[in-house]
This record gives C-alpha cells, structure tokens and sequence, in this order.
C-alpha cells in the first residue's frame, strides 16, 4: 500500500452563520477514472447578523470528512463541539476544524451549527467539504506546522457557502 498523509494542523475555522434559509446541492456523484464514487449533498445558509442555523451534509462511500473554510472570519463560525454525526466517526482527529474518520467507507450525515457574530458583516462567507476515500490509521501523520497537504489521499473538495444578509 502506498504511503498516504493526512497533514492536519488546519488554520482556525471560521464560517457559515444560522438561522435562515437553506438550499442544497449536490457536489459531485462519482468519478468513474479511479473507481471510487463518492456522493456528496451539502447546504447553503442564508441568515441575519446574530442569528444560528445549521449546516447540514450527507456524504456516500467515504472514510472521512472534514469542513473547512475558504477563508477566515470573525463574522461567522461553526460550532464544530456541538456537532451531530450519524453513524459516530470510529476517530476524531480532533484539531480545528475536525476530521472525522470511519474504520470503512459509508454513508454519513453530518449536522453542525454556524453562528453568524452579532455585529456580522453582511456578505457571503465560504466553506469547504473534503471527503476521503480511506484512513489508514498506522500512517497518519499530524503535523504541527499549520499546513496541510492532501496530494497523497484519494480525495475530494467542493465549496458553499453562507450569505449574512
């Protein structure tokens, strides 16, 4: 087996705000080049300074997940403690944001709460949800260095996002 690194000292997470409205979109269904076919359904949130909703994302044959921004903000932030995973991850790497870790590929629901600061700039803020395609525990390095670096993971990212109106 190749040797594959998770490098996971992730820059602070600082993203999407609730308490609106909700669209979803579906990612991405497969990629037929290497055999693996992950299926991905994420939310966008709409809501006002001061408020709370809830990002929701359903993800298909994968082994990990993590949310992420694509940038950082005080004006919005998720609230990744009070996060709701079905089925529980076998592993939480457990640095900001967290990446969650199945023992085997499966269908995952992932449910965490974004609060948007009370004095939240009006805007739209992004997210990112990469997802994994396997975790062999016995070579994962976490680094301390504040970069990651997924080239050796079979995996996938795709951005939404999250309007302060």
């Amino acid at each position: 087996m190749k040797r594959r690194r998770l490098l996971a000292g992730v820059a602070s997470v600082a993203a999407i705000a609730g308490g609106g409205r909700l669209g979803s979109q579906t990612l991405f269904e497969g990629d037929e080049t290497d055999g693996w076919t992950p299926e991905v359904t994420g939310a966008d949130v709409t809501l006002e300074p001061g408020a709370r909703a809830t990002v929701s994302l359903q993800a298909g044959d994968v082994a990990g997940v993590n949310l992420g921004t694509a940038g950082s903000s005080a004006d919005v932030s998720f609230e990744f403690s009070d996060a709701e995973l079905d089925p529980s991850p076998s592993t939480v790497f457990a640095m900001r944001p967290p990446t969650w870790v199945w023992d085997e590929r499966t269908a995952v629901a992932i449910a965490v709460p974004v609060l948007a600061a009370d004095d939240a700039r009006r805007g739209t803020y992004e997210y990112a949800v990469t997802v994994y395609d396997e975790f062999p525990e016995d070579e994962i390095e976490i680094p301390t260095d504040g970069e990651r670096d997924d080239s050796g993971w079979d995996s996938r990212t795709e951005t939404f996002s999250v309007t302060v109106e």
